[in-house]
């Protein structure tokens, strides 16, 4: 489904790291960090993620170089987390023009968030 766009920045005592590409799964303890899927059929070519109470999107957690290929994930590991934020939004930005946001998703609760195909 796509969503309005909107803009939201990280909070300068938060880093987001992506670490792994793979295909498969990996449970992540609530809160250290979580798992980003790509269950769809086109190239995830920018993903934004930020804390629900900002203003605006950050920089592309992905980076300048790299995309998300379809029906493969990638890890987020928290640097500093702060154990009183959990909710964040996602913003995903696709080879094929589409973009899907997703708001106040609860990371200590879920550890795998999904881009999936309706």
């Amino acid at each position: 489904m796509l969503k309005s766009l909107m803009l939201k920045s990280f909070a300068a005592s938060l880093l987001i790291i992506p670490i792994a590409i793979a295909s498969g799964s990996v449970a992540l303890a609530a809160k250290q960090g979580f798992q980003v899927q790509n269950n769809t059929s086109v190239d995830l070519t920018y993903l934004y993620i930020s804390e629900s109470s900002l203003e605006n999107w950050g920089g592309d957690v992905l980076g300048p170089e790299f995309v998300l290929a379809p029906n493969n994930y990638i890890d987020i590991i928290f640097e500093n987390p702060d154990p009183a934020v959990c909710i964040y939004d996602f913003r995903g930005e696709f080879a094929d023009g589409d973009i899907v946001e997703e708001w106040q998703f609860n990371v200590c609760v879920n550890q795998i968030f999904q881009f999936y195909e309706y």
